[in-house]
Formats: structure tokens, C-alpha cells, sequence
């Protein structure tokens, strides 16, 4: 979390303005030293930049306040002055997340009435997501995250999609009001939709780019994982097109719209390597061509190649198949040398499908409980607020519909189809990596307000009369037995945070060092060294980029069974002057099996001398760091050596 917070601090507090503090992450060599990189291309820093400009705005107009404390710790401990009020960085900062954290519970309310046709869907989609609160977010705990800054910009963009899958012809695209719609609702008892018309004007159809493009953008700008979660959904709508439930001019306007979203987030990005080799844009330019191919097909196959589903079917997943592994294996192949940064997301994937396949990457993920398999007491917390059995419910009930679209080209509801695809596939990914619970679990909440959409009930039900309010009545109790401990369980969550050793070890440093000192320690500690003293590091806790990802490596490696000369030899090479050694790291018996740094480098060390090794060079740091080393402070679990 300090990583990213010190960018704010450094262009909202420490610069004398925010054009300097603009500049200076354009041009940072304290994050990487010795070597100098551009923040901005690295790191998905935007919601850092434009808070510090809004901070900036308001401190100069004397908009924002604060109240100070001299607060005494005890003997032996500092008093220090504590201040709150929004012109106090932390709490203009962590507020600015709550408050679009906030607008995300409003969104979603909207959404699900618009999706359900009906206030009352609505509703139960708010519901849920409060009662499911802590499997949906971690907000309340980790504020910097980027999918807090990202995650509401992905629920406006589903918003945007799924307006245009509701324009069953892409010529009638957006004469639907649907803020007019939600209006109508106010008078009536449910949202219903105008009529399409027969012309489009361009007005009209610029507004929808811009929704669709902008969210798409404000998405993919916060958070380097977004791209993955865009890949999925181009899949979703692959298969509604590729099954020809989902007309081609319709996929086509949504590939343009996304590429336009690429491009802009590239140029904003400064041209950033993952983003142009990631898996959405494979993806996406993929199903670009096949859209060319399949329009060229339509005007130079016969009457007979154009009639019969299966035939386009099969030509659709083979054009597609074709334009992925072109593009894949010979296109970025030749344009980037070696298109590794998101390797490691692969590497995970097949750690998790195998058991024999681990290396030190996949390991230091893995081993994280963030990163494991969804725990069975997450699964069971779903169901007894209802959440999981009544969204399995929708899902089996559309894909009995979706089964029948297929035989009978009806195409009636693509929609709502999207959105099971969609939810399974975040299903998929919240398995396999329990930190990605926060996607299935929202979009779980808007397919539950779908039992308050009359499409989906048979005609006898609806004769009956009240029976949506007697519906609603029934879920809502039923979810509010167990929901209600849930948010009692969250408010009752209190606490503080309390690193002392860490504190005094920061004092030392800003009292013993000199500004231009480069440090190196655990990735960790590195970012709360940076925003708390300014000094440079080696490495942080930024790992989706292949040149950090070998940093680490081969600094961590002070906790291997390498000998301390060559761990000496790296650190000359990054030019360090202090390393920062933590003991606790360099125990084994405190780590599940196969996740202490000892094992982790022995899966890939080929040097049999290194595996027969019993001593850790970080033993030997203890105990005879000369004439290597030399310690110059130590509190607790902390040391500091200088590297001689």
C-alpha cells in the first residue's frame, strides 16, 4: 500500500507544485535505482495524479481543514502529533476512495433496476452486496489497491454493455432513452422501453462511444489486472457471436469502441508493453479480423455456406482460432522481443492445474492465501446469505432459454445471456485465486435482481396478483437472517495499526543516511522505506513486470543457500549502499511446506553444490557478515547493514 500512496505524497505534499510533482514521476530513479523509469508507464498511477491535482486545487483555495493532537505513547516512546480533517494527505486520500467506493453502491442499485426492469431488482442487488460486504471488497482494509480506484468504472462500463446487447439491431442503436426509461419507472410500477425507431443519428450514436469508451478507459487506467477481466468479456460476447445469437454489427461496434479504449489507454500509458502484448488485445484484434473474414465470407460464399448455423459456427472458431495464434506467436513475437511481463499470470495458472509444475514466481504468489483456491468457509458464507443458491437459480433458468435460442435463433434476450457467461467466468476466476472473489460476488448480486424481471416468468405466474412484492418479501427475509450478522460482524471490526520497530528503523534512516542513498530489502518494507524516508530502493512490491520479477529474485536470494559473496556481488551491481534484513524471513519452520525462500529457490537451482548447502546466506549475514557487511542498527526483528 505505500508504494502507491508515496506518489501522492510525493506530488501532493513534497513538490511545490503539480506540474513538478507531474514531472518528477515521469523521470524517477528512486523507485528502480540506479536505473531511471517512467512511473506513469510502469505503474497504473493516474487515480494518484488526479487526486493530487484535486488536492492541490483545494489546499490553494482553503478548502480543506484539519485539527492536530499531540498524542503521549507511553515511556520510552516519542509522543508524536496526530491530525485529522481532510487536509491531512491520509484522510483526503482514504476518503476520496470511500466516497467512489460509495457511488459504486449507487450504481449498481441503478444498474440492477435497469437490468430487472423493476425497482424492486434493484433493491436486491443492494441488499446482497451489503450483506456480502466483506467477500465483495477490500476496501475497508487496503484503500491504495488499484481495483478500489478501477472496480466502479467496471460496473459503468457492464452498465454500457449491456445497453447496447438491449438494441436488438445495431440501426437502432441507442434511441432508447434509458434515463427516461428509469424515470418512467417513478410513475409506473415497472421500467418500461420505447419502441425502437427506425434511424440512428450520429449524435446519439457518438454519446454511447463515449459512455462505452470512457468506462472502458477509466477501467483499464487504474488497474494493470483490468485487462484480463476486458478478455473475458470480448470471450463472452465471442460466444453470443460466435453461436450467431449476438448480430455482427453489434460485436463489431463494441470491438471498435474497445479498440478506440486500447489505443487511448496505450497513448495514456506512454505506450505500455503489457497492456499492447496482453491477453485482451490478442483477443480482441482476434475477433476484429474474424469480423473482416466473416464479412468478406457473406459476400463471396454461396446462399448454402450463409444458411446453415453450424457451417458459420465451425467458420467463426476457425478464423478466430487462426487470427489468435497469428497474432499470438508470430505478430508479438516479432514486435517485442520478448513478451514476457504477464508470463507469470500463465506460470500461476499452470501451477494451479498442476502440482509438479512450481517455480519461485508461482511460489511467491501461491503461497499468499490472497492467491490460493477459494476457501470452503467463503463458499459457505455465500450461501447462507442466499447469494450463491438464488443466483444458481437465474443462471440454470437462462441457460435453459439460452439452450432453446440456440436450436431456434430466437436471439430474444443476449443481454442477460452475457451476464451468465460473464458470471461464470468470474465464478471460474474466483476459484482458482480467492483474491479475484471481488468480481463474482457483484455480478452474483446484479443476476439475483433478475427474479424481479417478468421476462423470465412463465404467464401463469405473473396473473397472479402481488406476486412480485410476495417474491421480493420472501428473498429479502431470507437473505437478512444471516446478512444482518454479517454487517454486524463488520462494524464491530476495530483496531490500530503499530510497527514500532519499524518506526524507530525509519528514524535511524532519516538521522544516519544521506538522501541519495539506494537501499534493498523485502519488497514489502522497501515501499514503506520510500514514502516514509524518500531514500531510493532496488525493488518493490509492483511484480507484474519481468525486469522487477528478476530483481527480486535475485535480491531475495539472501534468504537462499547461495554463498554471502554472491549476494554481495548483486548488491554492488544495483549500486546499494544499506541492506535491510529481516529475521523472521529467514526461518523455514514458520512457513507451510514448499513456501519458505530455501525451498522456493531450490525448484529452480540446476547447481547441485547450492542444494547440498545447509547454510543460509542469511545465517551467515548473523553471524560473519564480514568482509562483506557490517550492521549499523538493529531493533527487534530489523537490521541494517552497510554494503562494503
Amino acid at each position: 500500500m505505500g508504494l502507491y500512496y508515496s506518489y501522492f505524497k510525493e506530488i501532493a505534499i513534497d513538490s511545490s507544485s503539480f506540474i513538478q510533482g507531474f514531472r518528477s514521476i515521469l523521470f524517477d530513479n528512486r523507485t528502480e535505482a540506479p536505473t531511471t523509469i517512467n512511473v506513469l508507464e510502469r505503474f497504473n498511477l493516474y487515480p494518484e495524479v488526479v487526486l493530487s491535482l484535486i488536492y492541490h486545487f483545494m489546499r490553494s483555495k482553503n478548502m480543506l481543514n484539519e485539527q492536530c493532537y499531540r498524542v503521549d505513547r507511553g515511556e520510552n516512546i516519542s509522543p508524536i502529533l496526530s491530525c485529522e480533517g481532510h487536509k491531512e494527505p491520509t484522510y483526503f486520500y482514504v476518503t476520496s476512495v470511500f466516497i467512489l467506493n460509495g457511488c459504486l453502491l449507487g450504481l449498481l442499485f441503478l444498474f440492477a433496476t435497469y437490468l430487472s426492469k423493476s425497482i424492486l431488482g434493484g433493491i436486491l442487488t443492494v441488499l446482497a452486496y451489503m450483506f456480502n460486504h466483506g467477500e465483495a471488497t477490500r476496501v475497508m482494509w487496503t484503500p491504495p489497491l488499484r481495483e478500489n480506484f478501477s472496480f466502479p468504472f467496471h460496473i459503468l462500463q457492464l452498465y454500457a454493455i449491456t445497453y447496447v446487447l438491449q438494441q436488438q439491431q445495431y440501426q437502432t442503436l441507442i434511441n432508447q432513452n434509458i434515463f427516461k426509461s428509469f424515470v418512467g419507472y417513478i410513475k409506473k410500477h415497472d421500467i418500461t422501453i420505447d419502441p425502437p425507431q427506425n434511424s440512428i443519428s450520429s449524435r446519439r450514436k457518438m454519446q454511447l462511444i463515449f459512455i462505452l469508451c470512457g468506462s472502458t478507459v477509466l477501467y483499464m487506467l487504474p488497474w494493470q489486472f483490468a485487462q484480463f477481466t476486458l478478455a473475458t468479456q470480448l470471450l463472452s460476447l465471442g460466444i453470443l457471436f460466435i453461436f450467431n445469437l449476438l448480430p455482427s454489427e453489434q460485436f463489431f461496434f463494441i470491438l471498435c469502441t474497445q479498440l478506440l479504449s486500447l489505443i487511448i489507454s496505450v497513448i495514456f500509458m506512454f505506450g505500455n508493453r503489457m497492456l499492447l502484448t496482453s491477453l485482451f488485445s490478442m483477443i480482441l484484434f482476434s475477433f476484429y479480423l474474424v469480423c473482416i473474414f466473416d464479412n468478406l465470407c457473406r459476400y463471396l460464399s454461396s446462399s448454402i455456406f450463409q444458411s446453415y448455423r453450424l457451417i458459420i459456427i465451425l467458420r467463426r472458431i476457425f478464423f478466430f482460432s487462426f487470427a489468435f495464434i497469428f497474432i499470438k506467436f508470430i505478430i508479438i513475437d516479432l514486435l517485442f522481443k520478448s513478451p514476457d511481463d504477464d508470463a507469470h499470470i500463465w506460470d500461476i495458472l499452470k501451477s494451479k492445474l498442476s502440482s509438479k509444475y512450481r517455480t519461485f514466481d508461482t511460489q511467491l504468489y501461491t503461497c499468499a492465501k490472497e492467491f490460493d483456491f477459494i476457501d470452503l468457509d467463503t463458499i459457505k458464507k455465500l450461501c447462507r446469505t442466499g447469494l450463491l443458491p438464488l443466483s444458481f437459480i437465474i443462471i440454470l433458468r437462462i441457460v435453459y432459454d439460452f439452450l432453446l435460442d440456440i436450436f431456434q435463433n430466437n436471439n430474444k434476450q443476449i443481454w442477460i445471456y452475457y451476464h451468465v457467461i460473464q458470471a461464470c467466468a468470474y465464478i471460474l476466476m474466483g476459484i482458482f485465486i480467492m483474491r479475484l472473489k471481488l468480481f463474482p460476488v457483484p455480478q452474483l448480486c446484479l443476476l439475483i435482481s433478475l427474479f424481479m424481471n417478468e421476462q423470465l416468468w412463465p404467464k401463469r405466474i405473473l396473473a397472479v396478483k402481488k406476486w412480485k412484492i410476495v417474491l421480493f418479501i420472501i428473498i429479502v427475509i431470507g437473505m437478512t437472517i444471516e446478512g444482518r450478522k454479517n454487517i454486524k460482524e463488520q462494524l464491530n471490526i476495530k483496531g490500530e495499526y503499530s510497527n514500532y520497530p519499524m518506526e524507530k528503523m525509519i528514524d535511524w534512516i532519516n538521522e544516519n543516511t544521506a538522501n541519495n542513498s539506494i537501499f534493498a530489502g523485502t519488497m514489502p518494507t522497501m515501499a514503506n522505506l520510500k514514502l516514509s524516508t524518500r531514500r531510493s530502493i532496488v525493488v518493490h512490491p509492483h511484480y507484474e513486470h519481468a525486469k522487477i520479477r528478476r530483481r527480486v529474485k535475485l535480491l531475495y536470494s539472501m534468504y537462499s543457500r547461495k554463498p554471502l559473496r554472491y549476494i554481495h556481488s548483486i548488491l554492488k551491481d544495483f549500486q546499494v549502499n544499506y541492506y535491510v534484513y529481516e529475521s523472521h524471513w529467514c526461518t523455514i519452520d514458520n512457513r507451510p511446506k514448499g513456501c519458505s525462500f530455501p525451498e522456493m529457490y531450490d525448484l529452480d537451482e540446476i547447481d547441485e553444490r547450492i542444494l547440498r548447502r545447509t547454510t543460509l546466506a542469511c545465517h551467515t549475514l548473523q553471524t560473519n557478515p564480514t568482509p562483506y557487511f557490517r550492521k549499523l542498527f538493529t531493533h527487534d526483528y530489523l537490521s541494517i547493514y552497510a554494503v562494503l
